[in-house]
């Protein structure tokens, strides 16, 4: 644990290398900050300074807008997001930038008419 637990653990040379290694064959930065005692930020710091590319896992045009009329059509943003395989934020990142009206929080479903009670 941290002396000081609102400071970053400062990680030496081998560990930034043991970080590059483990990232590159499929761990992810949730992962290896909890292997470290870390932040996810300490870790993005050190795969920058390794020269490891960044892996995301974000969507195309053509997903986004496949995202965005399942969307429209009821489904709720983690079940959007599991079947693309990204986070329900990267959904609504997508769906926002589009300009797709979102629903209040903690709906699942959208009533696409109102007056008929259904959902």
């Amino acid at each position: 644990m941290n002396a000081h637990p609102n400071r970053s653990k400062r990680l030496t040379d081998a560990e930034r290398r043991a970080i590059a290694h483990a990232y590159q064959a499929g761990e992810t930065v949730n992962m290896l900050a909890k292997r470290f005692n870390t932040t996810r930020q300490t870790i993005s710091a050190a795969l920058e300074r390794e020269g490891v590319p960044r892996r995301y896992n974000l969507l195309s045009a053509h997903d986004a807008e496949r995202a965005a009329v399942l969307y429209r059509d009821g489904q709720s943003l983690a079940v959007i997001a599991e079947q693309f395989g990204v986070s329900t934020r990267t959904i609504r990142a997508a769906l926002v930038r589009d300009g797709v009206d979102m629903r209040p929080v903690g709906t699942n479903q959208w009533t696409r008419d109102p007056s008929s009670g259904a959902r």
